[in-house]
């Protein structure tokens, strides 16, 4: 059977174990480069970035057309910038005395995330086209 319907329990499984990777990653490159470094406050950067695409997956369908999919796709990356620099300021007045730390952590985990999104449209584009 040939669906191009992702499980979503999957999907959020595969974006928790990526930020759980790339947060070990960091913390791990963190200890070796700065060994001193104890700012705790880039941790929450993770879990903004989860539940930002935890909602994006429980809320939107994927539709099997290529317009309906670019125009679902459009408004998640509108969505997920405008939260984004939302939570960029937030972080910036919560963590004042780590707002360096915070927002290049945040600068990080916003590259690698875009990374994984272009790949799941990548895939999906090209199981459209089938």
């Amino acid at each position: 059977m040939n669906t191009l319907y992702m499980n979503r329990t999957k999907t959020i499984t595969i974006l928790a174990a990526f930020l759980l990777l790339l947060t070990v990653a960091g913390e791990l490159l963190l200890g070796v480069i700065f060994p001193g470094y104890v700012a705790k406050g880039h941790l929450v950067v993770p879990l903004i970035f989860f539940a930002i695409y935890a909602t994006a997956v429980a809320t939107v369908n994927i539709a099997h057309d290529a317009k309906q999919f670019l125009r679902q796709y459009m408004v998640f990356k509108t969505v997920k910038l405008l939260a984004s620099l939302a939570a960029m300021l937030v972080l910036a007045f919560v963590f004042r005395e780590q707002v360096k730390g915070v927002l290049v952590s945040f600068l990080i985990y916003y590259l690698a995330t875009m990374i994984l999104e272009n790949a799941f449209v990548l895939y999906t584009k090209k199981r459209l086209a089938k």
